[in-house]
């Protein structure tokens, strides 16, 4: 696997264009996972029945003064324009944001950014579109982390096809 620390450094989240293609690393997960409509969730069933209680469920209990299952819903969904995990969103170690309400998130597109941005560096996957098409260790490390250990090669065949020649 590729040495992070030798990676080229992270502009805004990925937000410099990999050469050739006119995107950002952060256009096309947008664009992957949103199609370019951020107030569409998608409820993750397989996560709501498999993962524990976390903490980050205490918090959107607290924040939305909802019952438990309304808050594991919350978690086990994906919001906003990078389809964002409610568990990953109400966790501020990994988003680096702390919404008051869920709905405030989605109808701010500069918080998604910077949760997105602050993911990837929580995660250890900050790196530029060109990086992930480069190298295909890198590409693997990103689509294991961003989207889950299932199917990594169709995700990663996705980033390809939305990058562009």
């Amino acid at each position: 696997m590729a040495d992070p620390s030798t990676s080229s450094p992270s502009i805004g989240a990925g937000e410099a264009p990999a050469p050739g293609s006119g995107r950002s690393l952060a256009a096309v997960i947008k664009a992957i996972e949103s199609g370019g409509n951020p107030h569409r969730p998608r409820f993750e069933y397989h996560a709501f029945m498999a993962w524990p209680w976390a903490p980050a469920y205490d918090r959107i209990l607290l924040k939305h003064q909802c019952t438990r299952d309304t808050a594991q819903m919350i978690a086990a969904t994906s919001w906003g324009a990078y389809q964002m995990m409610g568990v990953n969103i109400f966790d501020p170690a990994v988003s680096g944001v702390d919404p008051d309400h869920l709905f405030a998130y989605i109808a701010d597109p500069a918080m998604q950014d910077a949760s997105f941005a602050h993911f990837l560096r929580a995660k250890g996957i900050d790196w530029r579109l060109e990086d992930l098409l480069g190298d295909a260790d890198r590409m693997q490390k990103f689509c294991e982390r961003w989207n889950g250990p299932a199917n990594t090669a169709a995700y990663a065949a996705l980033i390809r096809r939305a990058a562009g020649p």
